[in-house]
């Protein structure tokens, strides 16, 4: 599996957790019990982020579509991202469609990548909120 830039549990972890956090932990099991839950979080994070990108690679080059195959396979895949390039409404809406709905980028992250399309994580929620709403 290749490398999807977020596979640094530690770090993910030491940037979660303030001193004040820390000191709230009784004891060095249940702080390594924290650790080995980081850990876990971000291997099935960065699966889900190259799932994601095996699929939009198959998208993008004309594969079959997945998931549901059977009713996207009446349409081309081309076809498909037209109707959903319609769709989309503003830029956050597409942003959120590409990083939230196919890379599997949570709304905080999102917001930390485009500070200066989103005014705030309620604005990402909102936009993924109607996009989701439209799509529907």
């Amino acid at each position: 599996m290749r490398r999807c830039g977020r596979c640094n549990a530690p770090a993910r972890a030491w940037a979660a957790l303030t001193p004040e956090q820390f000191e709230t932990f009784p004891s060095v099991a249940a702080l390594m019990a924290y650790l080995r839950m980081c850990v876990r979080s971000t291997i099935i994070d960065c699966a889900r982020v190259q799932r994601n990108q095996d699929r939009l690679r198959q998208i993008e080059g004309g594969m079959a579509c997945h998931p549901g195959e059977e009713a996207v396979s009446r349409i081309a895949c081309g076809e498909l991202w037209k109707l959903l390039d319609a769709l989309v409404d503003a830029p956050q809406e597409r942003i959120v469609l590409r990083e939230a709905v196919i890379n599997g980028v949570p709304p905080r992250q999102i917001l930390t990548q485009h500070p200066a399309v989103f005014a705030d994580i309620n604005a990402v929620y909102a936009a993924k909120r109607n996009l989701l709403e439209r799509l529907r």
